[in-house]
């Protein structure tokens, strides 16, 4: 993250389930169906505080993303590092360069 300007951020990450990423997505985004990232930026006005320094959280169902992973022939270990960099793209707000870089991932598949 310190390349970013966020040195010493902090992210939750969060393993879930499919009902719970289910539950998420319906209630945030208005989709009733599980996904495999969510990512959720912190709201709260930020002060730059040692106590405050929190991007958001990503929320990660891993019983969806197995399951796509063996779907697609993909490893996990090269599954995991794209999804966590695209939820980093979006807590940071860079949307078309989280997309991208999917885009990009499955090309080369």
């Amino acid at each position: 993250m310190q390349c970013s300007g966020y040195r010493d951020w902090d992210i939750g990450v969060h393993f879930v389930d499919n009902a719970r990423i289910q539950e998420l997505n319906r209630t945030y985004r208005g989709k009733d169906r599980a996904t495999d990232i969510l990512s959720a930026e912190v709201d709260l006005p930020r002060t730059g505080k040692e106590d405050d320094m929190n991007l958001g959280d990503m929320f990660l169902a891993m019983p969806y993303i197995l399951k796509d992973c063996r779907q697609h022939n993909d490893a996990l270990g090269e599954r995991l590092p794209i999804l966590f960099t695209h939820g980093i793209c979006h807590l940071l707000g860079c949307l078309s360069a989280s997309d991208e870089i999917l885009q990009k991932y499955h090309r080369l598949k």
